[in-house]
């Protein structure tokens, strides 16, 4: 199986965008050393999920000294912060991506395509499930599973 190539949420954040993401750091009480700009730049130019290690490779040419340890912590602080997520493709590590559009993940077994559908298809499933069973869905934790249409 291959690594997620692609998801439909491909548009770059713009400079503005960027920087309101690091003022978050910084009223979080977090620094925004030129390292760990470097790392939330280089995650947020990303159209596909991508997991701490690949992100490590990523910035690795621009900071040898970066290891999947420092790349879990900022994944983490920008998800406590609302602007990342994660979720689980299939059975290996975590994948992470920008937080924002309303697409959930949608993973290919075979190919690992990444294909977003709209969360409102799903709201009417999630509101039964909350008002019917008392059950908060958390949707953000895994992606589901199957097949594309490439590789059906």
């Amino acid at each position: 199986m291959t690594r997620p190539a692609r998801s439909a949420d491909t548009m770059p954040p713009s400079a503005a965008q960027l920087e309101d993401v690091l003022d978050a750091v910084r009223r979080d009480g977090g620094r925004v050393t030129r390292q760990r700009r470097l790392v939330i730049e280089i995650f947020f130019d990303q159209a596909r999920w991508v997991t701490a290690a690949e992100l490590v490779e990523l910035v690795r040419p621009r900071w040898a000294g970066v290891n999947e340890s420092t790349a879990y912590r900022i994944l983490e602080l920008l998800e406590s912060l609302g602007h990342a997520r994660h979720t689980h493709l299939g059975h290996g590590p975590a994948y992470w991506h920008r937080a924002g559009g309303d697409g959930h993940p949608l993973f290919c077994d075979r190919c690992g395509v990444v294909l977003s559908m709209p969360r409102a298809w799903l709201e009417p499933a999630v509101d039964r499930a909350r008002d019917e069973l008392g059950f908060e869905v958390d949707l953000d934790h895994f992606a589901w599973s199957g097949s594309c249409a490439a590789c059906r």
